[in-house]
């Protein structure tokens, strides 16, 4: 009978087809999970090796930029000073909600010629000041959510005026003891 004939070749030919799909289907998951093993371990990584280079960083920092650490610019009530670790640089991005501590301006191997101040009045932060070391210019000078604060053209003023004792602090030699 041809129409039974045909029927069991329609349902042999379904069978290979889904039998063929559930094999490609088997492929397809064991290489996403593959795929996502190597991804998780790359993440991993990647994470470790952040880790290790923050760690470094966190050494690495106070060492580097030691020499402005008693640098003080003040007038008019406000105080400009250097930030002096890695823990300063995650305070102020988290009060100023800005990105001096998540875009890793303490990281001197990519930043080697910035330096970040942190100007303050009694005690409460206003800005924060990044300074080009090789041409002794400011680059910014950005307040909370990287707003000027009321004392923005004070604070610039301050900078400008008083730029001198960055370089000195930068160009002196180390003494030897």
């Amino acid at each position: 009978d041809f129409k039974e004939m045909h029927d069991e070749i329609s349902r042999q030919a379904a069978a290979k087809r889904r039998k063929e799909w559930e094999i490609q289907e088997e492929r397809n998951r064991v290489r996403r999970e593959r795929e996502e093993l190597i991804r998780q371990e790359r993440m991993a990584r990647l994470a470790k090796e952040k880790a290790e280079r923050e760690k470094a960083m966190v050494l690495m920092y106070p060492k580097a930029r030691k020499k402005f650490f008693g640098v003080l610019i003040a007038g008019k009530g406000i105080e400009i000073r250097c930030l002096q670790s890695v823990a300063e640089f995650m305070e102020e991005g988290a009060e100023m909600h800005h990105c001096v501590f998540a875009n890793g301006y303490y990281d001197i191997s990519k930043k080697p010629d910035c330096l970040i101040m942190s100007a303050k009045k009694n005690g409460k932060r206003l800005e924060t000041l990044e300074v080009d070391l090789s041409d002794y210019t400011i680059v910014q000078c950005q307040g909370k959510h990287n707003q000027n604060s009321r004392y923005h053209d004070t604070i610039l003023k301050l900078m400008e005026d008083n730029m001198d004792k960055i370089k000195e602090a930068n160009t002196r030699r180390r003494r030897c003891v």
